[in-house]
């Protein structure tokens, strides 16, 4: 958010200082030099030479100027000059204009150099997704007390939390990948075979930030595809960019695990009804970890074929009106199930 905000700033600014460059080049007051006490009333340019009506003391009379040299004309002269051109604004240099309004807009960008920073750095918002889903990841034993900024209290509560929901461990794991800048991370896999399902507790170490939270979700995979994931970890914009259309997840920030389990079930329920299809049997970490490495491929295609324009827009309006939940192409599916129904029927 802290990101979004600095780059409407900066954008915002950089349009204001243009403007304001544009504005001063072009609209700005003309540097006309006049007699004492006298002041331009009309301008008249004929290629180099400026001609112009000035006021003193209440009279109006023609005056000539030529670099730095003035001369009283007479009206008959003045007419006469202005008969040439009568299109009463100087001609300007496109060149000299040009340039001025350069400098006048650099000049005034050079405090928000920060915010082009910014800017820049939403630019490259796609490299740095990509950066962070890795073409080959495996998964390998850990211990907790590798993990010296592991939660380990809130470990152990939630672990015994699903143990008396009839989850068993499986596995303590960490990701091991092909990533630039390798992000720790501690999860801890359990499974329900009687409920064919995962359950997950996980807290990642983000270089020189503050360790995430520590989050408990389910996952439970269906035929054709489809995957269910419930949890409490609050998604982002990078997650909402990178949401795939049989991948359907639900966040519910603040529930235990025994309510979250229970509107786990009831989505799959209500997702294994609507599309007609079965859950698929699992027993062991086996059952797992394939599913996680198919869907980070998946997601990886998608960002590699969004264009940035569309990046930029999902994450910024994800920023605006965060989701708490992605049904991807459940209604569809559905509404599609039904339809071949009523006219099967009708047959």
């Amino acid at each position: 958010m802290r990101l979004f905000r600095n780059a409407a700033v900066g954008i915002t600014l950089a349009l204001l200082a243009f403007a304001l460059s544009f504005a001063i080049v072009a609209y700005g007051p003309r540097r006309y030099v006049v007699v004492q006490n006298h002041y331009a009333e009309q301008a008249l340019w004929n290629g180099d030479k400026l001609f112009l009506t000035v006021r003193s003391g209440g009279f109006a009379h023609s005056e000539f100027k030529a670099g730095n040299g003035t001369r009283d004309i007479s009206a008959a002269e003045f007419a006469a000059l202005r008969a040439l051109d009568p299109t009463p604004h100087p001609r300007r240099d496109p060149v000299r204009l040009a340039l001025r309004l350069a400098y006048s807009f650099i000049y005034l960008l050079i405090p928000f150099a920060p915010l082009l920073v910014s800017l820049i750095s939403i630019l490259g918002l796609k490299t740095k997704l990509l950066a962070n889903l890795p073409e080959h990841a495996s998964f390998s034993n850990v211990l907790p007390q590798q993990f010296t900024a592991l939660d380990r209290n809130q470990l152990n509560r939630l672990t015994q939390a699903l143990e008396n929901l009839g989850f068993k461990r499986a596995i303590d794991y960490t990701m091991v990948s092909d990533m630039a800048v390798p992000i720790p991370a501690f999860g801890r896999l359990l499974v329900n075979g009687r409920s064919n399902c995962f359950a997950e507790i996980n807290q990642v170490f983000p270089p020189r930030k503050k360790p995430t939270e520590l989050a408990c979700s389910f996952t439970t995979s269906y035929e054709n595809g489809w995957v269910v994931s419930t949890g409490t970890r609050k998604p982002n914009g990078g997650s909402w960019i990178m949401r795939l259309p049989q991948s359907v997840w639900r966040c519910k920030p603040g529930l235990d695990p025994e309510r979250l389990f229970r509107a786990h079930q009831q989505q799959g329920s209500e997702l294994a009804s609507d599309l007609g299809i079965r859950v698929l049997p699992v027993s062991t970490a086996s059952d797992y970890f394939p599913g996680v490495q198919s869907r980070m491929q998946q997601r990886r295609a998608v960002v590699q074929t969004k264009p940035v324009p569309m990046i930029l827009f999902e994450y910024y309006s994800f920023a605006l009106r965060p989701r708490l939940e992605w049904k991807g192409d459940w209604p569809k599916a559905a509404a599609k199930r039904t339809s071949f129904s009523t006219q099967a029927a009708q047959a």
